[in-house]
C-alpha cells in the first residue's frame, strides 16, 4: 500500500511536465522551434522532445531532407540558451507507410546525428503506398527492430499514435508480443487519441512494454497537452514504464516539490 508522501510524489510526476512529441515548422507545425520553447516554459513543461517529420525525398519535406543538420543543430543550441528552464530533446518521426522507409540512404540520414529517440507512425494503419497484402505490422515491427540494433541501447525507439482498432484480436496479441520482445515502446498521443480505443488496454496491461505520452502539438498552444494520458497510466499503475524516466522524476524533485518527498 503506498503512504501519503508516495501517492504525492506519483501525482507530481504525473504532472504535465514534459511532452515528447511536438512538431515544428521545420515540418508541418506553424511554429519555429524558439516559439514552442518559449511557450513551454511558460507552462511550467521541463522535458521537451521535438519530434519533427523524417523524409530523405525533398518533395516530401524539403526543409529536413536539405537542412537535417541544421534541424539537429538548432534544437541543440535552443537547449544550450536554456539549459536552466527546459531539457530538449531531438528526435525525428518517420513515416512507416512507404516498402523502403527503413532503406540504405535513409539509415545514413537518420544515424547520421545523435538523436535522442525515434518514433514511426503508420505502422499498424491498413493504409499505404504499398500493396495492403504486403503490409505486415509483425514485419514493420520486425524491420524497426533491425534498426533499433544498431543504435545505442539507451536510445529508445517506439512507435507513434499507434492504432489498434484495425488490428484483429488475434494478431493484437502477436504484435503486443512483439512489442515486449523488442523493447519498443508504444506512445499515448493526444492528437490521435490512440489510446483511448478499448483494445489500447493489451497494451496498457502488459508490464513489458515501454511507454511515452506526447501531444503530437502542430501549434505551440497544444504543448503539453497531456493531462488526461498520465492519469490513465496512473489508473494502471504504469507510470514506471515511462520512456526517460528518471529524468522526469529528476525534474519533478528539482522541480520545487522537495518538501513532498519527506515522509508523512
Amino acid at each position: 500500500m503506498k503512504t501519503r508522501s508516495q501517492k504525492e510524489v506519483l501525482r507530481l510526476v504525473l504532472k504535465p511536465i514534459f511532452d515528447f512529441h511536438v512538431h515544428s515548422d521545420w515540418s508541418d507545425g506553424v511554429s519555429t522551434c524558439r516559439e514552442i520553447v518559449e511557450y513551454a516554459i511558460s507552462k511550467n513543461i521541463r522535458l521537451l522532445g521535438f519530434s519533427d517529420h523524417f523524409s530523405t525525398d525533398p518533395e516530401k519535406n524539403p526543409k529536413i531532407a536539405r537542412r537535417l543538420s541544421d534541424y539537429y543543430e538548432e534544437i541543440r543550441l535552443l537547449g544550450k540558451e536554456f539549459s536552466r528552464q527546459i531539457k530538449l530533446k531531438v528526435a525525428l518521426e518517420v513515416d512507416a507507410r512507404t516498402y523502403d522507409f527503413l532503406s540504405e540512404k535513409s539509415v545514413r540520414a537518420l544515424t547520421s546525428h545523435d538523436f535522442d529517440y525515434y518514433l514511426f507512425e503508420y505502422v499498424t494503419d491498413p493504409y499505404s503506398y504499398y500493396p495492403i497484402e504486403t503490409r505486415d505490422p509483425l514485419l514493420i515491427i520486425s524491420k524497426i527492430k533491425e534498426f533499433k540494433e544498431t543504435l545505442s541501447n539507451s536510445c529508445p525507439v517506439g512507435i507513434a499514435h499507434m492504432e489498434v482498432r484495425y488490428l484483429k484480436d488475434e494478431k493484437l496479441e502477436k504484435v503486443v508480443d512483439k512489442l515486449a520482445d523488442t523493447g519498443i515502446f508504444v506512445e499515448l498521443n493526444t492528437h490521435k487519441d490512440n489510446y483511448k480505443h478499448e483494445k489500447f488496454k493489451a497494451i496498457l496491461k502488459r508490464s513489458d512494454i515501454k511507454l511515452s505520452v506526447g501531444s503530437d502539438a502542430h501549434i505551440k498552444t497544444r504543448v503539453g497537452d497531456v493531462e488526461y494520458p498520465l492519469t490513465l497510466l496512473e489508473s494502471y499503475n504504469a507510470t514506471n514504464r515511462l520512456i526517460f524516466l528518471n529524468e522526469i522524476k529528476s525534474e519533478v524533485t528539482a522541480h520545487k516539490f522537495v518538501n513532498l518527498l519527506s515522509d508523512h
